[in-house]
């Protein structure tokens, strides 16, 4: 096990995650949500020369999550809005299947 008790993150771990998090851009963005002055260290470890510490596999766990909250906020409150219009017959319009799971 690495540090925090968690393994070191594999290359192809970081990339995936931030890609997943954010995007085209994952690099700048990751090393600032990592406290790094720069994604210097992220290349570095994309790329294999350093091992990814086990805490930025802890703190991608947490990012993921937190997305994964916002995001579903975001689909509740879509929902929420949807629901409440439906009863007006607004939806009529745009006629989609609702994803809810």
């Amino acid at each position: 096990m690495g540090e925090a008790g968690f393994p070191p993150l594999e290359p192809e771990e970081l990339v995936g995650a931030g890609r997943a998090l954010y995007g085209a851009h994952w690099r700048t963005e990751l090393a600032a949500a990592l406290g790094l002055a720069d994604d210097t260290m992220i290349r570095a470890v994309e790329t294999g020369v350093i091992r990814g510490p086990g805490a930025w596999r802890a703190r991608l766990i947490a990012l993921a999550q937190e997305a994964a909250l916002r995001a579903m906020d975001t689909a509740n409150a879509l929902l929420c809005r949807e629901e409440d219009q439906s009863s007006e017959g607004s939806d009529q319009d745009f006629p989609m299947d609702r994803a809810v799971g």
